[in-house]
């Protein structure tokens, strides 16, 4: 079951005094989240290290109210060589594009809100790299800078992960009666591909996993104080784990 997976910020191209990338790491409804620094050079990057390989199946980010970036580019990677990726072993990571996500200027609601964008995606890797581009202008983002309140990654250890997922023929092939790129518009309708293989958001929309847990979801962090979320959570495995007992239990009866 795909559950929100702990990670570190590695790399980033620079912050403003008091707007570290590392609060990106925690999240609650008080966290001021990463700035840049002002008149900053773009685009501007953050690796995130996850603390092992997983399976990831969504990524979601909460923008800024008004330092807002126009685009955001996706990228996740892993080693090389094969083994376990460590700070020091940036160097030899390879990275795999996404695609990206666009966020929206946020005039409609005169800069007051922010906006919390979630990408389904299927790929396997232990490095989650963000590349923001040029921010929207605007009159209260008087030094042009990008930010990130919160990021959240949800997945699940490979060896974990459901098998039963469909693979992109054969969806295809059940959709005879519709254009590929029906197909693509019509389950990614805000995203752009250059390529219709086996691109990780197009599997991420068709093998959506719809067992995701609600206290997983960066919306849950955002609303509940530490502790609130903690008892939550708490009860929510409670839960799981009654329901995988009982699941047991009607199987070894029939």
């Amino acid at each position: 079951m795909p559950k929100k997976i702990p990670f570190k910020v590695v790399f980033c191209s620079g912050w403003e005094d008091d707007y570290s990338s590392k609060s990106l790491e925690f999240h609650d409804p008080f966290v001021k989240g990463w700035r840049s620094k002002r008149w900053c050079v773009y685009p501007q990057e953050l690796i995130l290290l996850l603390n092992a390989t997983y399976r990831i199946r969504k990524l979601q980010f909460l923008s800024h109210q008004y330092m807002i970036a126009s685009k955001v580019d996706l990228f996740v990677g892993s080693d090389q060589r094969g083994g376990g990726v460590s700070q020091g072993s940036l160097d030899t990571s390879r990275f795999t594009r996404l695609g990206y996500i666009s966020l929206s200027n946020n005039e409609q609601t005169s800069f007051r809100s922010r906006e919390l964008k979630s990408v389904n995606v299927d790929v396997t890797g232990q490095l989650v790299k963000l590349v923001l581009h040029k921010n929207h202008i605007n009159r209260l983002n008087l030094y042009n800078q990008v930010s990130l309140i919160a990021v959240n990654v949800i997945g699940d250890s490979p060896s974990e992960g459901e098998t039963a997922d469909l693979p992109l023929s054969d969806f295809v092939n059940r959709h005879q009666n519709e254009t590929l790129s029906q197909l693509v518009h019509s389950h990614l309708p805000v995203y752009h591909h250059t390529q219709i293989t086996e691109d990780p958001i197009l599997l991420g929309a068709i093998n959506k996993s719809t067992n995701i847990s609600l206290v997983d979801d960066l919306s849950f962090d955002i609303a509940q104080d530490p502790e609130t979320a903690r008892i939550i959570r708490r009860l929510d495995a409670l839960k799981t784990k009654a329901v995988k007992g009982v699941a047991l239990q009607k199987r070894s009866l029939t």
